[in-house]
């Protein structure tokens, strides 16, 4: 017979999870787990809008959980709790539709992190079980990049274009150099050519052969990041 203690918030996944350490039931604690984190978490839906936003401004969260989809709280009212990071998050609103699906809203008011963990819980037995997990994250739209210079190499047969970059949106951001035939104001380009390149590479290769022929073309490079894009 061995004893487990638990402190008095663990989950039952924790739980399981000692138990299953002590007794060394790998196999079947691991089904066991598998089965309670798809018991609760087939129980709602967590929505965030949106997931990304502007540092500092406001993100709306929202738990519905329909009663005939949870076994486990058909009995007794439905208490929705939310932690971000690990940390209980008080002032959500919670009420109930008359289909009987209790819905929980969050404001998490001037987001102030680069990064987040955004969680639904509901209570069951006395302890918080995962509904639903979010990563949430802040930063601001990239800079954009300047002094673009191409250069022709007649010998290589390649077009070199290098340009001054800043990353400072805390986003990850992607950046594309662009080509295209007669790319005039209030024209949309035809005929795009695009090369990629890494935030810190700052230049980017066009063999000749991706090049109009006797064409006048213009080239720009763009940064995007889950809030925008610069050019």
């Amino acid at each position: 017979m061995i004893s487990v203690r638990f402190p008095g918030d663990a989950s039952v996944q924790d739980r399981t999870m000692a138990v299953c350490r002590n007794w060394g039931w790998l196999l079947g604690c691991s089904m066991l787990l598998l089965l309670l984190l798809e018991w609760a978490q087939a129980c709602g839906k967590l929505t965030v809008d949106p997931p990304t936003v502007l540092f500092g401004e406001n993100i709306r969260a929202s738990c519905a959980i329909p009663s005939n989809h949870c076994r486990m709280l058909k009995d007794g009212e439905i208490e929705v709790l939310w932690k971000l990071s690990g940390e209980l998050l008080p002032g959500a609103q919670q009420y109930q539709h008359s289909d009987g699906t209790t819905v929980s809203n969050l404001t998490i008011n001037h987001f102030n992190r680069t990064t987040a963990s955004l969680g639904c819980y509901v209570l069951w037995n006395g302890t918080p079980q995962l509904v639903g997990l979010q990563t949430i994250n802040a930063g601001y739209l990239p800079s954009r990049p300047k002094n673009l210079t191409c250069m022709m190499e007649i010998p290589k047969y390649k077009l070199m274009c290098q340009w001054d970059f800043r990353q400072d949106s805390l986003l990850p951001t992607s950046i594309t150099l662009w080509g295209s035939k007669n790319k005039k104001p209030c024209q949309l380009p035809y005929d795009v050519i695009s090369c990629n390149a890494s935030v810190n590479q700052h230049f980017c290769i066009f063999p000749r052969l991706s090049l109009q022929l006797y064409q006048v073309m213009s080239f720009w490079v763009s940064a995007t990041n889950a809030l925008g894009s610069a050019e």
